[in-house]
């Protein structure tokens, strides 16, 4: 009988062995209503939403303290708290996919309450979120040996310093949506790689939006709205900047982009792509705003260059500071002094931009198409020489700023808002978009031309371009007697 109790043991064991297998610890969250639970296997832990209006919160108190790997899908809610990695020392990965609305707090490793000054992890991960909300400083301390992505995301707003980091080696935003990016709301000490890829929508992009040094730096088929000065400051060994739409810019964003040695003088393929950009120009091209002053630190016998078949609207009374500057180098002074203390390329990058220009946007409200001429040929035919005056083939005089250069906020600053191309004048969606009375294209003029400033075109047309500078004093005086 014992001899027969001792084989059936035998047996159970060694089928155990063969079927390996392995408990799972199942760990139970406080959730009302909820029949979802944390899976842990080893060290990793997955929490998968039975139904896709749960709230789920990470906190330092919600797994083992031993856990590797995060994985939470198919909630309705999910709130990552502070001081996370503080207590969760081993989390080496964590993928977020598939939650309506995910809110990251601040500091979620507290350097402050660690012996160490940073967290190194490998991965952080963001796909298809409805809603997310990274709040100020969530990350700092943090450093990614991988990859930190955001794929199919959507946020409002994106506060300064929410995706702050130490190092990252390659982070990279597709197909995503964000409102606006407030300054410094990207910002990165150093990282491999900044990739922003795939249709990525931005509608508002402030000063200093995107801070960051990387050795690698990818735009592409992107769409921006809205883009104000130096939002692109960015450090790069190779970039790669193609096939973007940009609508409208409110001054200089590429006057912070700079090209800089490889790490160690390692070898390492350097350059600058810019090929194939869309420029709507919407409501004009403000003067200078193409300026990239320290184009000049490029090593052209080193780098690879591509800057080709950028496309602009064939509109003299949008873009004429850069068909004069491109046809007769007028101008060539005061965008030559833009941001001169940085560097003096934007004189070159400005016209290898306009001679390897590609075909003409013909723009009806917010929709442009190609047409097939070019933008030089446009340039050749619709700029007029009359009475010494630089004019657009609809009359609108093309400003000289180089005469102007006692007015510093003239050459320094982009053309000023108020100057817009009116869509109001017509319902009718056929109509393509022309520009009100009131606006004036920047003009252009070469130091070494012939032609100068006629100062009575401030007095032609109906455009106010003079500043009323008088004023009324009336100063009354009564003595009073001292009796």
């Amino acid at each position: 009988m014992l001899a027969q109790t001792l084989n059936n043991c035998v047996h159970v064991l060694v089928i155990l062995a063969l079927l390996d297998v392995r408990s799972v610890h199942l760990v139970q969250l406080d959730l009302k209503d909820s029949k979802s639970s944390w899976e842990y296997h080893d060290s990793a832990s997955r929490f998968i939403c039975t139904d896709s209006t749960e709230s789920v919160s990470l906190g330092p108190n919600t797994l083992p303290v031993h856990t590797v790997f995060i994985q939470i899908e198919n909630c309705g809610k999910l709130e990552i708290e502070s001081r996370l990695l503080n207590h969760l020392s081993n989390v080496n990965n964590i993928t977020i996919r598939s939650v309506d609305k995910v809110i990251v707090n601040a500091d979620v490793f507290d350097a402050k309450g660690s012996e160490g000054s940073s967290y190194s992890l490998d991965t952080i991960e963001f796909h298809n979120i409805r809603d997310l909300q990274i709040r100020r400083y969530a990350f700092r301390g943090v450093e990614i040996r991988n990859r930190f992505y955001l794929g199919e995301v959507q946020m409002a707003a994106v506060v300064p310093m929410a995706l702050n980091f130490d190092y990252v080696k390659e982070f990279s935003v597709f197909a995503s949506k964000f409102d606006r990016l407030s300054m410094w709301a990207i910002k990165i000490t150093k990282c491999g790689e900044l990739n922003i890829l795939g249709m990525t929508h931005f509608a508002s992009l402030a000063a200093h939006a995107i801070k960051a040094s990387c050795e690698k730096f990818s735009m592409a088929y992107n769409w921006f709205g809205n883009i104000h000065d130096s939002a692109f400051e960015v450090e790069y060994v190779l970039s790669d900047i193609q096939g973007n739409t940009f609508n409208s810019l409110g001054g200089n964003p590429f006057i912070d982009l700079k090209p800089i040695p490889p790490e160690g003088g390692k070898s390492q393929l350097t350059g600058f792509v810019f090929r194939e950009n869309k420029f709507y120009s919407d409501p004009v091209l403000p003067f200078g705003s193409l300026a990239m002053p320290s184009f000049d630190k490029l090593h052209k016998e080193d780098s690879y260059i591509d800057i080709d078949n950028n496309q602009f609207p064939c509109e003299c009374d949008a873009v004429g500071w850069l068909l004069a500057y491109g046809q007769h180098g007028y101008n060539s002074k005061s965008i030559g002094e833009i941001a001169k203390v940085k560097g003096t390329g934007s004189l070159n990058f400005i016209r290898q931009l306009y001679l390897t220009s590609g075909k003409c946007l013909k723009c009806i409200h917010s929709e442009c198409k190609s047409t097939e001429e070019r933008l030089v040929e446009y340039a050749a035919n619709s700029i007029i020489v009359d009475d010494g005056v630089l004019r657009c083939g609809s009359g609108v005089v093309i400003k000289n700023y180089d005469s102007t250069s006692s007015e510093p906020d003239l050459i320094i600053l982009p053309k000023s808002w108020k100057h817009s191309k009116d869509d109001s004048t017509t319902n009718n969606l056929t109509t393509p978009r022309t520009s009100t009375t009131g606006y004036k294209a920047p003009n252009p003029t070469s130091t070494g031309s012939q032609i100068q400033l006629d100062p009575s075109v401030y007095t032609q047309g109906n455009v106010a371009t003079k500043l009323n500078t008088s004023f009324l004093a009336i100063l009354i005086i009564t003595v009073v007697p001292l009796i």
